[in-house]
């Protein structure tokens, strides 16, 4: 199938249409971003629990400690002490990133969907959900 983009005149902004029919692609999934987060950990795959760990050069190394969740049988390309290098960085002066991240992958291999920062042992995109909810609330699901 192929896609094009039309822009619609109420808004001024692109959509993608298929160019066959010229109609707008209307998707009826939630984004999961939005779900809930019962709806965001049945979803995924793994859910992956990675701390950031300091270099000599100032390299803050996002490492995963623990997955709070990986469904039987799921492909990831990733094991517990692997860095996660696309949430590795080197900090900014009055820039805080928190002690470490949450990732929901999804499908298999596993896919990044959505990633949390957490400081201490609360969540913060969570509304300061503590770890050890989310931990028993992954351990429920499986």
């Amino acid at each position: 199938m192929f896609f094009n983009h039309s822009t619609n005149s109420n808004t001024g902004y692109e959509q993608p249409t298929n160019e066959i029919h010229n109609t707008p692609l209307q998707s009826t999934e939630t984004p999961f971003h939005e779900l809930e987060l019962s709806e965001q950990i049945k979803q995924s795959s793994v859910i992956a629990l990675l701390k950031y760990e300091q270099a000599t050069d100032g390299k803050r190394h996002a490492v995963i400690k623990e997955f709070l969740k990986k469904s039987p049988g799921t492909e990831i390309y990733y094991a517990v002490g692997d860095e996660y290098k696309h949430s590795s960085y080197y900090p900014n002066a009055g820039t805080n990133y928190g002690d470490g991240l949450v990732i929901f992958f999804v499908g298999s291999p596993a896919q990044m969907r959505l990633s949390m920062s957490f400081e201490g042992d609360r969540i913060r995109g969570l509304g300061d959900l503590p770890v050890n909810l989310l931990r028993e609330k992954c351990n429920e699901s499986i």
